[in-house]
């Protein structure tokens, strides 16, 4: 089919009077004898006459082909499914989700009232203690306290079908509409 195609465009540039120049990439005006105009007409008019049964031929295969790969890319992704689908993790995931963490979540609270130091406590004290720690070589401890809540984020149900999702994707552009009409008209 693509032979074909490309045949009679070249010969409709033979009935316009012009060649393709392959050196320098572009099409020429070119005079051509009768006999050369003659042949071309006898060939352009047996192609264009076998041109649509050939193209139905072609198109009947190019759709028989897509059709089983579609059917092997749908089989491919059913058992790719079926192989590695996280049915533990679904199910651990719905009975309780805080059994597969996502992250982790970090809340600051507040201080309670017995936490605080005492009030006799003044600051210049608290500095002296730091500055007699420093010359020690020990930390120095200011007696506050913070206080935190750390608590599992539950990991969402789309993180455990990333994979599936990346190969779906993988598939549908393996086997895009556009790369299938592209292929068909460029044989």
């Amino acid at each position: 089919h693509g032979v074909q195609t490309r045949v009679l465009s070249s010969l409709w540039r033979l009935f316009r009077g012009k060649k393709k120049n392959v050196l320098r990439g572009r099409i020429d005006a070119c005079d051509f004898s009768l006999d050369q105009l003659l042949l071309g007409t006898i060939l352009f008019t047996v192609l264009v006459f076998l041109f649509p049964t050939s193209f139905v031929y072609y198109l009947l295969f190019y759709l028989l082909k897509h059709a089983v790969g579609a059917v092997q890319a749908a089989a491919r992704l059913a058992v790719s499914v079926l192989n590695h689908f996280p049915i533990f993790s679904l199910l651990l995931c719905l009975y309780d989700p805080t059994h597969l963490p996502g992250g982790a979540h970090l809340v600051l609270l507040p201080l309670p009232a017995a936490a605080h130091p005492p009030s006799s406590t003044s600051p210049s004290h608290v500095q002296d203690e730091a500055a007699a720690a420093a010359r020690k070589g020990e930390a120095s401890v200011t007696g506050r306290a913070s206080y935190f809540l750390l608590s599992a984020r539950p990991l969402p149900l789309s993180a455990l079908f990333k994979m599936h999702k990346e190969r779906f994707v993988a598939v549908l552009l393996q086997h895009s509409p556009r790369q299938i009409l592209r292929s068909l008209l460029l044989a």
